[in-house]
């Protein structure tokens, strides 16, 4: 059984004040028209209004060829004056709103009730509400307008984002209508399924509120209604439906509320996000005597430029990436912005001096080269609504702190659709010697609460990114890690692609080689593999994919080459695809 969402009031009509003819030059005159009480062609208020722009038409009785004056004054006021020339003279003239009415030069105006009407705040869509004056046998004093139709304020509360509102009746609401001289009350004369259906388009879409009420104007026929049903889309075509099956009436020339909440949508196809981590091997390597002169960072980034400009990754998060190094990538890609703090310095760039004493090696060392945890992201496609960088120390907020290990993160909004979500990104402490393994573990908590506190009970998706040093059971390990990471989920696990020999592992150490892939998400042979240190971790997305939220094989490791070059870094980029519940 569906429930009722619908409760109806209505407001009572208005008076308003008339105001008499001003003669202009000899081949126009000024009329004036005000209207009997709630409708016109706007709204402010509890008050209607004339807008900025109107006109009316006036015919002469026995005269099918109207004469058309437009607004000269009262614009946001319920009385207007109106300029125009005189219709022939007759003995008795009438005024009508549009003036896209017609007349047959009798008793008979018609109207064309629109299908589609516009989204405009606080108000019903310009030319939508019909009028039809009083008739008067001059064209002194002042045109009364009465309005033939009453007005449906819908009121709604929701998380959706709406694009599109559709209602349907079991009558007749849009196409042709009538009214005969002497009456005020819209007839409507189709009958076909069209006719009982009027749309409204947002041309920018309106996000609901789950607190407030976001209110939208529906100008309809007076009348009595079997219900209705409601149906609400977003911009990816998502879309609610409701019913309201008893009886109400439609009152002429007043409002009637309608309140109710708009349930989530059902989604014919929820949004997907693919994120990446990719370790791209900091420049100051390049001073490392192990490593040879052909991985130095002068070789592998024409390749990682290329990969980027290939992969076109919307967010991807770096690690060991020096400030020098993410001004090369952001100068040779394009669409890109980068947000991620100095692990030694807490800075993005050379911050004046251009550097200072390094704790580590006891020799000065360049902000330029300090390594960050930078995450990178397609300005056209999200939001920035927040950031911040921590270390993984017991007093995170100190900059330096846990030898250079941070924790980088953003909270996203996507732009398409308004979706909001969470991705850290992050470097764990390297090598494997007992104080290595402890500092990882202790990393593994303070990540954890973190991330728990920034999130707070927030039910957005939260995506980490990075290279941990360590493989997902060692991370939720009681004795190398914290348990309450199992709390999370993993995505190379997830898509079972743990082997070294069938996919390749994320740290290649410039070693493995795989060959007989269809593509970098199947499987096939891997030699000297490393290990899997690299990772995509996630909650909070829609549970519905049977992978917790993660697309199924959609988790990959790049191993291609990029503008000739086998080997970007040490390790090789990965990948996942989630999807999200709908917000």
């Amino acid at each position: 059984m569906k429930t009722r969402i619908f409760f109806i009031s209505a407001l009572l009509a208005a008076a308003v004040s008339c105001q008499k003819l001003e003669m202009a030059a000899p081949e126009y005159v000024t009329i004036s028209a005000c209207g009997e009480g709630t409708s016109k062609t706007a709204l402010s208020g509890s008050s209607v209004i004339w807008d900025s722009g109107d006109k009316i038409k006036v015919y002469s009785q026995g005269v099918t060829n109207g004469s058309v004056f437009r607004l000269s004054e009262g614009a946001g006021t319920s009385s207007g004056n109106f300029i125009g020339a005189p219709p022939v003279s007759a003995e008795n003239y009438f005024a009508v709103y549009p003036t896209t009415a017609s007349y047959n030069g009798s008793t008979k105006f018609t109207y064309v009730m629109p299908s589609v009407v516009s989204y405009t705040k606080g108000t019903f869509a310009p030319e939508s509400s019909p009028m039809l004056s009083a008739t008067k046998s001059s064209l002194t004093g002042s045109f009364t307008m009465y309005n033939l139709c009453g007005v449906m304020r819908l009121k709604l509360k929701g998380n959706m984002k709406v694009s599109r509102l559709e209602l349907t009746f079991e009558s007749a609401v849009s196409g042709e209508g009538y009214v005969y001289r002497g009456n005020n009350t819209l007839l409507m004369s189709g009958t076909s399924d069209a006719d009982k259906k009027v749309a409204m388009v947002c041309s920018t879409p309106v996000q609901l509120d789950a607190s407030s009420f976001t209110e939208f104007y529906f100008v309809l026929p007076a009348g009595s209604y079997n219900g209705l049903t409601l149906k609400a889309l977003t911009k990816e075509g998502n879309y609610s439906t409701k019913s309201l099956t008893s009886a109400f009436t439609i009152t002429r020339s007043q409002v009637t509320n309608f309140e109710g909440t708009v349930p989530n949508p059902t989604m014919t196809e929820r949004p997907q996000l693919a994120v990446w981590s990719f370790n791209i091997a900091c420049q100051s390597n390049d001073d490392n005597s192990s490593w040879s002169s052909s991985n130095y960072w002068s070789k592998r980034k024409e390749g990682v430029y290329a990969f980027f400009n290939t992969q076109n990754p919307d967010i991807i998060g770096t690690q060991e990436c020096e400030y020098r190094q993410r001004v090369n990538i952001l100068d040779n890609t394009s669409g890109y912005a980068a947000y991620g703090l100095g692990v030694d310095y807490g800075k993005e760039s050379s911050g004046g001096s251009g550097s200072a004493w390094d704790k580590i090696t006891g020799n000065y060392k360049d902000y330029n080269s300090d390594s960050s945890n930078a995450i990178f992201y397609k300005t056209s496609k999200f939001n920035v609504l927040d950031k911040g960088t921590f270390w993984l120390s017991s007093n995170p907020s100190s900059v330096g702190s846990d030898d250079g290990h941070n924790c980088a993160w953003i909270k996203f909004q996507w732009k398409e659709n308004g979706y909001q979500f969470y991705v850290f990104n992050t470097h764990f402490t390297a090598h494997y010697s007992e104080a290595n393994y402890a500092a990882r573990k202790a990393e593994a908590r303070v990540l954890y609460d973190q991330i728990a506190a920034i999130v707070g009970s927030s039910t957005l998706p939260v995506i980490v990114l990075g290279d941990f040093n360590a493989t997902a059971s060692e991370l939720y390990s009681e004795d190398k890690g914290d348990t309450r990471w199992s709390n999370y989920y993993w995505a190379r696990n997830q898509d079972g692609k743990t082997s070294k020999t069938s996919y390749p592992t994320s740290f290649n150490n410039f070693t493995t080689t795989c060959t007989g892939f269809s593509s970098i998400y199947g499987s096939g042979t891997c030699s000297n593999g490393s290990s899997n240190i690299d990772s995509i971790v996630y909650k909070n997305c829609h549970e519905g994919t049977g992978k917790h939220g993660m697309v199924s094989g959609s988790f990959g490791t790049d191993f291609q080459a990029y503008a000739g070059r086998t080997y970007l870094s040490d390790h090789w980029p990965i990948t996942a695809t989630f999807a999200f519940d709908f917000q």
